[in-house]
C-alpha cells in the first residue's frame, strides 16, 4: 500500500494550536508546526499526523529538506522516509535539489559487503516498490 493513498482522518489540532482538516489548513498555516509536531509523535499520534502531512503535501514539499536536518541520517525513523516519498512525489525543483544534493540517497547506508544502496534508496522513495524487492533479491 503507498503511504500517498492513506485515509484521512477528521480535523486535527496540534498542540501549537494550528488546525487542519482534510480540507485543508486554516489561514494561518505554517508549515513548520506541522512537520515538528510530526517529528515528535511517537506511535498512533505520529500514524494519525501522516494523514494530515499527506494532505498538505503540496503545502509542505518546498520545507521537506529542511526538515529533514532534524532526522537522523543513520537512524530508522520511519517518518523521514515517509518525508522523503513525499518530496519525490510532488516534485518540482525542490526535489530536483534534494536528488542533487544527496545523489547517494539520503540515508547514510554504509555496506561492509560494497553494495550500492543508492538505486534501492531511490526505488524506495519513488516507492517502486517491485523494483525494491528485484534489487535485494
Amino acid at each position: 500500500m503507498s503511504l500517498l493513498a492513506a485515509p484521512t482522518m477528521g480535523p486535527v489540532v496540534f498542540s501549537s494550536g494550528l488546525t487542519v482538516d482534510s480540507g485543508g489548513c486554516t489561514a494561518d498555516f505554517s508549515p513548520g508546526p506541522l512537520l515538528e509536531e510530526f517529528r515528535q509523535a511517537r506511535g498512533r499520534q505520529r500514524q494519525r499526523l501522516l494523514n494530515t502531512v499527506l494532505d498538505q503535501g503540496r503545502q509542505l514539499a518546498g520545507v521537506i529538506p529542511t526538515a529533514l536536518q532534524a532526522y537522523d541520517p543513520e537512524g530508522d525513523d520511519w517518518a523521514a522516509g515517509s518525508l522523503i516519498q513525499l518530496l519525490m512525489a510532488h516534485g518540482g525543483p525542490t526535489r530536483a535539489e534534494f536528488l542533487l544534493r544527496h545523489p547517494q540517497g539520503w540515508f547514510a547506508a554504509p555496506s561492509a559487503m560494497g553494495q550500492d544502496h543508492q538505486p534501492l534508496q531511490q526505488a524506495l522513495a519513488t516507492e517502486a516498490f517491485e523494483e525494491a524487492d528485484r534489487l535485494t533479491m
